[in-house]
């Protein structure tokens, strides 16, 4: 005959349900524990069903496949029971025969042999098999009867079971490796303690010296003999005290559940129980909360005296305050399980200090009426917490308090983005303002997601600072464990960071959802918003181009959800997404379709209700990227050696100037801040004095306009918008040579003309733009100004990285070449941001007035000129030229003259400010 429960087991896994060889096994001894200390609840199938339905269903549909599969096997058990009735009544007869025995003898036998439910209990404790794996000391005496088989000549009254084939035919798991941000190793408690300390304190059957009735065994030594002779006894069977565990799920403690997910991968075969906040008469069978039990039907499950509880909460912690009926509640729940299990744990995920001016310290002293309870604090008291449960002695411990913030006041909530971040700080320390501020990158936030960040940055905060930062007024929650930052106050955190630190973000942003993209489940999207928001940073017109594609099927497929949601994380993205105003401005046009204002589509024109789709494709199909230059910069010492080399990558887009001619390439510069003006030992008063420069992005120019470049736009007298230009100032011919003898007012008129053919914002550098271009440096230090190389090279320049009169040395390099004339754009190594011949070869024309000193200059990057900017008798230049000895060429260096001077090594690069950049009609 087949084991009917462990069948019933296995037909629930083939049926889909995840279940392990621990869960079987817990049922077994569930069963045991219940029979042993009240034999009438043998007959009692529902309670039976109720406690596998409790371990092994974790969802409706679960309970669907197991409420069907229990039908099967009850209806199939019967079947079995009434051929096992019809054997025995077989032997019996036989043996009534064979020794005459009268008849009116044998009917109490009958009813002691084959006593209906005790065949059923039989079945159901034969699946008990030896497994050394958790019992090493088990030994089962109890066995099915092979009545089926009565012929067999069997000395023992039973047979002998084969628990090894059971314990091989579903081996426990061994967990797979999982990864770094899944292993929750930032908890002060780690696997390998938690295995241990499960190694300490697992239920054991250990051996007894009493011995119990083996009714099963008697009754088939009753049933081959035809009589009752004597009884049949077994060793009886002690196990050290069972573990069950209740754990809160309530929302303050959703940025803790971690640990009690590593908890239950470490005890698998202990039975966790959930409740909110305060425990009722009502416990949850999943952390999902959907199923529920009476509190007292559960405790029903646990032999009195023989269990230890441990609930694991913050006990009113993590949000703080006070509440007298938690206290009351959770008193009264505490007496009731103190009274029913031997001792009763209470883990605490937050530190001990904190407990205090909280509902979780009056709790703590409940230990004083309930000698059975204790509270322990998890960072410090966990080993402390199972050497007590073991029944062993702990010493005396003092708690000691610390002030704890008061998050209850509605006053606390009312307060700007500003003071209510510079209260976190006072509340919590720097630190966890630190994480909190790291934590303002990703557009969502989970409690795994913010202590990778917080491994991997480094960061000094302790692990439950994620529960401060979660919980805080900085943060709301929006489904599960997923919380988010309202846009304002992620703005406002994102200040405080670098670039440096955001790309840093971003680059372990990408990591850390790398691996999930393709999972398609509840969280695809936040996880591809993810993805999307750490690639605006790192490589915007990847993701403007992944936008574009998303934006596409939406409009295609008329899903204006979709469209909504998606013009809701562009303009969530526009501060990374700033090159790219067309999109911004296109998402707005998508968002007023999806929502059917007809006032919202005035950008497309006048279109037909049936041609909007087309539109909106079509004006998507317009907006340009950026591309991708690189390219390689090299760095000298003073001897003109080259001593370092990098690669260069930079972001640019191309302006079309006609048929046939080379487009402006615009490089992206980006934003940043650095000292302008010389260090002492560069003794030029003009110079001076150093000060910060904080700049906004901009593009520039990858080379001086060429000589092609500029005829493409002087020649177009339908531009002219205040001057004539000359086609052809330059006396040399090459139209890959810069264009010079250019005046500044013919710089101005170029500039203004290109404004006027493109829609785009032109103009001539300001004096901190082009020397921060040059240097390429984004300086983090805002104090004690750090000394620059002279070039962007670095310590000199020699005649093979520039077009300057070489033949006189700067420092201690070799002379060069005096080529005395202009050479090719890009004939030379670019700079570290992608720009060419910064310098020597031509000098160019920036838009500032002529100042002596820095004194009252802007630290905006703005251009210090006044409002009659054409007015002003001289203006500035930078960069040298071929003529130029190579002081005159360093970064710092300032060259003046007269706006409308001719002169042949005077040339201009154009910069275009975002403002305006690529307009809506593209």
């Amino acid at each position: 005959m087949e084991l009917p429960l462990l069948d019933f087991f296995y037909q629930l896994r083939e049926e889909g349900l995840p279940l392990s060889i621990e869960q079987y096994y817990r049922v077994t001894e569930y069963l045991i524990r219940l029979f042993d200390t009240n034999p009438e609840s043998i007959a009692d199938i529902a309670k039976i069903k109720r406690i596998c339905q409790t371990v092994w269903v974790k969802s409706p549909h679960q309970q669907q496949l197991f409420d069907t599969a229990w039908e099967e096997m009850i209806a199939r058990v019967s079947r079995e029971i009434d051929r096992i009735e019809s054997i025995l009544e077989t032997i019996v007869t036989e043996d009534s025969i064979d020794s005459e025995v009268p008849q009116e003898i044998e009917q109490p036998r009958l009813d002691i042999e084959r006593p209906q439910l005790d065949i059923e209990r039989t079945q159901l404790e034969i699946e008990r098999p030896q497994l050394e794996i958790e019992r090493p000391q088990l030994e089962i005496e109890r066995s099915r009867p092979e009545i089926e088989r009565p012929q067999l000549d069997i000395e023992r009254p039973r047979p002998e079971i084969e628990p090894l084939q059971i314990a091989t035919a579903i081996q426990p798991k061994t967990p797979s490796r999982l990864k770094q941000k899944d292993r929750y190793e930032y908890y002060p408690v780690g696997r390998n303690e938690l295995d241990e300390s499960w190694q300490g304190l697992r239920p054991l059957p250990i051996a007894s010296p009493y011995r119990e009735l083996d009714v099963v065994a008697t009754v088939i030594a009753t049933a081959k003999r035809g009589f009752f002779d004597r009884p049949i006894y077994r060793p009886r069977q002690q196990h050290r005290r069972t573990v069950v565990l209740l754990i809160d799920r309530s929302e303050s403690m959703i940025p803790l559940a971690g640990f009690g997910r590593l908890w239950g991968e470490a005890w698998k075969a202990v039975p966790r129980y959930y409740f909110d906040n305060v425990i009722g008469e009502q416990v949850y069978l999943n952390d999902s909360g959907w199923q529920s039990i009476p509190l007292a039907e559960m405790l029903d499950i646990y032999p009195a005296g023989e269990t230890v509880c441990i609930l694991y909460s913050d006990a009113g912690v993590a949000r703080g305050g006070y509440s007298r009926e938690r206290l009351e509640e959770t008193e009264r729940e505490l007496k009731r399980l103190t009274g029913r299990f031997y001792r009763v744990a209470w883990l605490n995920p937050l530190p001990s200090p904190r407990w205090f001016g909280n509902t979780a310290i009056d709790i703590a002293d409940l230990d004083a009426d309930l000698p059975n309870f204790t509270m322990f604090a998890l960072d410090t008291e966990f080993s402390r917490m199972v050497t007590w449960l073991k029944g062993e002695a702990i010493p005396p411990r003092t708690l000691k308090p610390e002030s704890v913030p008061d998050t209850e006041d509605e006053a606390y909530y009312s307060l700007s983005v500003a003071s209510r971040v510079k209260v976190l700080g006072l509340d919590y320390g720097q630190e966890t303002l630190d994480l909190a501020t790291r934590g303002a990158f990703p557009l969502g936030l989970t409690p795994e997601l913010l202590h990778y960040l917080r491994i991997q940055l480094k960061l000094t905060a302790p692990w439950y600072a994620i529960a401060d930062v979660l919980l805080s007024s900085l943060v709301h929650r929006v489904e599960g464990d997923l919380y988010e930052m309202e846009r304002e106050t992620r703005e406002y955190l994102l200040k405080r960071l670098d670039r440096q630190e955001i790309e840093t973000i971003a680059r372990l942003l990408q990591d850390y959802i790398q691996d999930e993209l393709d999972k398609n489940d509840s969280q695809q999207n936040y996880r591809q918003t993810q993805a999307w928001t750490a690639l605006a940073y790192l490589e915007p017109s990847e993701a403007v181009e992944e936008l574009k594609k998303a934006l596409r099927e939406a409009i295609t497929a008329n899903n204006r959800i979709r469209l909504v949601r998606l013009a809701s994380l562009t303009d969530t993205l526009s501060p990374a997404l700033t090159d790219y105003e067309p999109l911004i401005t296109f998402t707005e046009v998508a968002s007023a379709y999806a929502r059917g204002d007809r006032e919202g589509l005035l950008d497309l024109g006048k279109v037909s209700q049936g041609e909007l789709q087309k539109a909106l494709l079509d004006k998507l199909e317009k907006i340009r990227t950026l591309k991708r230059f690189t390219s390689e910069t090299v760095y000298v010492n003073e001897k003109g050696e080259i001593v370092k080399r990098e690669p260069v990558t930079a972001d640019y887009y191309e302006e079309p100037l006609g048929k046939g001619i080379e487009p402006l390439t615009m490089i992206r510069i980006p934003a940043g801040q650095f000292w302008m003006g010389s260090p002492e030992e560069e003794d030029y008063s003009n110079e001076k004095p150093r000060h910060l420069v904080k700049v906004n992005a901009f593009y520039m120019g990858q080379t001086a306009i060429t000589q092609v470049q500029w005829r493409a736009i002087a020649s177009r007298e339908d531009l002219r918008v205040s001057q004539y230009l000359n086609p052809y100032p330059s006396q040399s011919t090459g139209d890959n040579q810069p264009v010079k003898q250019v005046t500044w007012y013919d710089a101005i008129e170029y500039c203004a003309r290109l404004c006027k053919l493109t829609g785009k914002n032109y103009r001539l550098p300001s004096e901190a733009e082009w020397e921060y271009a040059c240097r390429a440096i984004q300086e983090t230090r805002v104090k004690n100004p750090p000394k620059y190389p002279p070039f962007h090279y670095g310590e000199t320049l020699t005649g093979e990285l520039a077009n300057y009169r070489a033949s006189i040395r700067y420092r201690k390099e070799l002379k060069g070449e005096y080529r005395a004339k202009t050479t090719p754009v890009r004939s030379f190594p670019p700079n570290a941001f992608g720009l060419y011949d910064m310098h020597g070869n031509v000098w160019e024309w920036c838009e500032d007035d002529w100042h002596d000193t820095y004194r009252g200059a802007p630290d905006d990057g703005s251009a210090w000129s006044k409002n009659d900017n054409r007015s002003q008798k001289i203006k500035c230049l930078r960069g040298g030229s071929w003529h130029s000895d190579p002081v005159y060429c360093r970064s710092a260096y300032r060259g003046r003259n007269h706006p409308g001077i001719v002169v042949s090594y005077f040339g201009f690069r154009v910069v275009c400010s975002r403002s305006g950049f690529f307009p809506s009609s593209l």
